[in-house]
């Protein structure tokens, strides 16, 4: 594991709580609807990034102050790798501007931030995964972000923390944020199975700010994947961050 200390702040703030443990299992058995998660602390271990264009995407990130211009500036880069012909931004005299989707029925979706959120600032389109036909948008609010997955076989909206993390048999996905900080957006993770007509969400965890907040997964297997933890503390003369692990194992009640 990796803490990393300032030992000034550390001295003088003697009764600074950091790196608690998660529950040995969520959600707790009288909250479980069929889907739970267990957990496992392990060793620290290289993440993959959810992109394979990561370093591009961090690297036009840093260039920009306001991060609804580098979500825009990310959007304008992704949409010229991927060549995105049925997808473009309508009703541009509006704020925020609306999208046209046309999906594989042949029928067209009109996105509209404001239905999918009141105070919505914008959607940027963020990738699109053709292997299952999902749509990555990030929606920006006046405060913090989350994101949209719509399915262009359905016209299905999935609101979800954070882009989608496959398993390697496809049959789930986990999106995650950290925000420890802030609280203006969301911070856990949420693991989805692949329904036909849409992504169903079997577990969902808020964490607690003093659990920190995940900000990497990878899969082991069809029903395991490990976990990034940060747990980041803005204190008098610095901050303090501790990083932990941990082995997740998708479970079903019998």
């Amino acid at each position: 594991m990796r803490t990393l200390l300032l030992c000034l702040i550390f001295v003088a703030s003697p009764g600074l709580a950091l790196g608690q443990d998660l529950p040995a299992s969520y959600p707790p058995v009288s909250e479980r609807e069929g889907y739970y998660l267990t957990f496992e602390a392990t060793d620290s271990t290289a993440h993959a990034a959810i992109y394979q264009d990561q370093a591009v995407r961090d690297s036009i990130d840093a260039a920009y102050r306001n991060r609804h211009r580098a979500a825009r500036s990310i959007e304008r880069y992704a949409m010229a790798e991927q060549d995105i012909d049925f997808l473009r931004r309508i009703d541009q005299a509006q704020k925020p501007d609306a999208w046209s989707v046309a999906l594989t029925s042949g029928d067209t979706l009109r996105l509209d931030p404001r239905e999918e959120r009141p105070n919505a600032a914008n959607f940027t389109f963020e990738h699109y995964h053709p292997e299952h036909e999902l749509i990555v948008f990030r929606s920006q609010w006046a405060e913090g972000n989350a994101y949209v997955l719509v399915s262009r076989s359905t016209g299905a909206i999935t609101p979800t923390y954070g882009p989608p993390v496959f398993s390697p048999d496809a049959t789930y996905f986990v999106a995650f944020n950290h925000d420890t900080i802030s609280g203006y957006s969301p911070n856990g993770l949420q693991l989805f199975h692949r329904a036909a007509q849409a992504p169903e969400k079997v577990v969902g965890y808020d964490m607690d700010q003093a659990l920190g907040g995940p900000t990497a997964v990878t899969w082991v297997d069809d029903h395991t994947f490990r976990v990034e933890l940060l747990d980041e503390r803005i204190i008098e003369g610095g901050m303090i961050e501790d990083y932990r692990h941990y082995r997740v194992r998708i479970r079903e009640e019998e």
